[in-house]
């Protein structure tokens, strides 16, 4: 559990630039929002971050003849901060706080979902087969499992290490006026 402490705790600091450094989400919200039904009443974000993609794949079940009312719409993080930003945008999810590996929920859902390679976050096979197992646990047996994951560029990653940034970001903070 220290671990999980630990790296939640990296998430809450980060939590306030997430969705300015993540950038444009359309691609994968619309890949997630395509994965709702007339048949979904109930979808699961297993390391929900801010909410964005929670809250594509809720208006999707509402567009698919829903109402917020009839539907159930959770989403799970480790960060607190993250949690916050989400209930920020909308409250009417159900946020909670907790690992994916042991997603804090009752009950089955018919869509369950972990975007962003978050799955290839868990390192051990205990680690695997911990999340695996809690999401057949919460899938109905007519639901949906979805993850992305990244296939790397093997031939990049063998060359000798050097300083290339993942991304850049430029952030520009006005100065006060007369400052």
């Amino acid at each position: 559990m220290a671990n999980f402490r630990q790296r939640h705790a990296t998430f809450d600091d980060f939590a306030e630039y997430y969705d300015l450094v993540v950038g444009d989400r359309a691609t994968m919200a619309a890949f997630y929002r395509r994965l709702v039904s007339d048949r979904t009443h109930s979808t699961l974000e297993l390391a929900c971050g801010t909410g964005t993609i929670t809250l594509a794949v809720a208006q999707r079940l509402v567009e698919c003849g829903g109402k917020w009312e009839q539907c159930r719409v959770v989403g799970v993080d480790e960060s607190a901060e993250m949690l916050r930003i989400a209930r920020a945008k909308d409250a009417r999810p159900e946020w909670l706080l907790g690992d994916m590996r042991a997603p804090p929920v009752e009950g089955i859902f018919d869509l369950v979902i972990c975007c962003y390679n978050t799955v290839q976050s868990l390192l051990t096979d205990d680690d695997l087969a911990k999340f695996f197992r809690s999401v057949r646990s919460i899938v109905g047996p007519n639901g949906v499992f979805a993850f992305d994951i990244m296939q790397p560029d093997l031939q990049y990653l063998s060359k000798p290490p050097r300083d290339y940034p993942a991304r850049a970001v430029r952030i520009i903070i006005p100065l006060a006026a007369g400052g």
